[in-house]
């Protein structure tokens, strides 16, 4: 009888997550060509999680938002500057995010460049065709480069045979020069059905707005003084996140300007309960998330990442550093940075440099070095692009937080001998560069050499049995690259290479 029982639980569990997979499909990297795309998805769906490249046309910065339909499938995205649809073309009336000097200008080619939680998506309650996206944008006019507006655009998804229009866009909600570049924030109202946003601001406020989407549309925005002034210039580097239950928020200052923990009341949208923890040594363009309980608050800086126990009784006297750089390079380092938990209850680590890998804490309910964090332990197929992701947790209240049984697949299980198995010479090079294997090749491979951008600027295609060859790289600007040696299995090798 109880092996029914908890059967049920099981399968009534596993429904409930179904309905509320907005969150399931990842989008990032850039365009690349048609036959060689550098956008790739992180899909969680069908119990494991997958990475492959995807035609998404689209090229992310560090502003990446999007949003799936109940069954997980992509529905829309964003780089800031564009709304696209699902099939990775502009959505009718997507063009012109953000208007202003960002538009006016080249900016746009590399993706919109706003802050950590700049950009998201919501549902509307009570109409499944709705798709709020709330963004910040900097000022209209290059004079004034600051974050003076919060905004929202509507998709409805009836249009267009399910592909969406943008039927209302760029609607200014709140005029502020102190608006912070990002940290916008939302979590489910008491009801499970409406939605709270709450948006801060910086030195010399202490002022949050608040904001309440219904069915019938958006109230507020509704304020409140509480805490500590934080300092403009270093907004967009930080991070301001609910736990996945919705009743404490967490904020982390980027510059050395703290930790700081808020009460928060779903039923009324007010905070309460402030409290500053001990600023981490090395305090730069970092993340915050709670572990899927919300037991756990793990802050992350550029260098070094830090666990708190939100059940201890002195907060701030529970912090362990769960780790710190190891020195692992592709072109660069890899860093720490943005943290996102995902469907998964896994909390991944999105490097603040522009390379092809995550950092994933994989037990993060787990105290201390037993969270199990493995830096660069997720290889992607391409790159992050310094891509910041931000999903709200859809599920708070109506569903599981998350779904533990979704296996994690990857096709890296020792990365650190990659960096043995390629050498090239002379470093730093002109006009022409040497390559020599640690082996020969086995099959047909692929040569390609990478610029900061993240952008192909040659390719090789290599025959098996090679063990060395020459590359021209006359033509190649000065700079730094990345060499990297991939055939059908996945990465054989990379490395650095100066050009002068």
């Amino acid at each position: 009888m109880k092996l029914i029982y908890f059967i049920f639980i099981y399968v009534h569990c596993q429904s409930l997550i179904a309905q509320y997979k907005h969150d399931y499909t990842w989008t990032m990297g850039y365009i690349g060509s048609p036959n060689d795309p550098k956008n790739f998805v992180l899909d969680f769906n069908n119990g494991k999680l997958q990475t492959y490249k995807y035609p998404l046309n689209t090229m992310f910065g560090t502003v990446n938002a999007n949003i799936s339909d109940e069954n997980g499938s992509l529905l829309a995205y964003t780089n800031g500057c564009i709304i696209v649809d699902k099939k990775g073309n502009l959505m009718e009336n997507g063009d012109n995010l953000n208007p202003g000097y960002i538009q006016q200008g080249t900016w746009c080619e590399q993706g919109y460049p706003g802050g950590n939680q700049s950009h998201f998506y919501l549902p509307q309650p009570g109409n499944e065709n709705y798709i709020w996206l709330f963004h910040n944008s900097y000022s209209e006019s290059i004079q004034y480069p600051t974050s003076t507006f919060l905004r929202f655009s509507k998709i409805d998804l009836s249009k267009n045979n399910g592909l969406g229009k943008v039927f209302e866009k760029n609607v200014k909600i709140v005029i502020d020069s102190m608006i912070t570049y990002g940290e916008l924030s939302a979590t489910r109202h008491a009801n499970n059905v409406d939605w709270w946003i709450v948006s801060p601001t910086a030195r010399p406020d202490t002022l949050f707005r608040t904001f309440l989407l219904t069915e019938r549309g958006l109230q507020g925005p509704f304020e409140q003084r509480i805490g500590k002034q934080l300092d403009y210039i270093y907004s967009g580097g930080g991070a301001f996140k609910f736990n996945p239950q919705g009743t404490k928020m967490a904020r982390y200052g980027d510059g050395g300007q703290g930790v700081f923990l808020y009460d928060f009341d779903r039923q009324t949208g007010l905070l309460s309960h402030f409290i500053e923890l001990d600023t981490p040594k090395y305090a730069s363009l970092g993340g915050a998330e709670f572990s899927a309980s919300g037991r756990y608050l793990y802050i992350s800086t550029r260098r070094e990442l830090f666990q708190y126990d939100m059940e201890a009784s002195d907060i701030g006297k529970s912090v362990i550093r769960i780790d710190s750089l190891d020195g692992f390079k592709t072109w660069t380092t890899v860093t720490f940075g943005n943290l996102q938990l995902g469907p998964d209850c896994r909390i991944y680590v999105v490097p603040t440099t522009s390379v092809e890998y995550f950092g994933v804490i994989h037990h993060p309910d787990n105290r201390g070095k037993d969270c199990d964090f493995k830096p660069h332990s997720l290889l992607l197929p391409s790159y992050g692009r310094l891509t910041r992701i931000y999903y709200p947790n859809y599920r708070t209240g109506v569903a599981p937080i998350c779904d533990s049984t979704i296996r994690f697949v990857t096709n890296n299980t020792d990365i650190k001998n990659y960096l043995k198995t390629i050498s090239v010479f002379p470093n730093p090079a002109h006009g022409e560069l040497q390559i020599l294997l640690s082996g020969t090749l086995n099959i047909k491979s692929q040569l390609e050499f990478i610029n900061h951008l993240g952008q192909t600027v040659i390719k090789k295609n290599l025959e098996p049995s090679m063990g060395s060859f020459s590359l021209d790289i006359l033509n190649v600007d000065p700079g730094i690259y990345l060499l990297k040696l991939e055939d059908s299995h996945g990465l054989i090798g990379f490395e650095k290479v100066i050009i002068w």
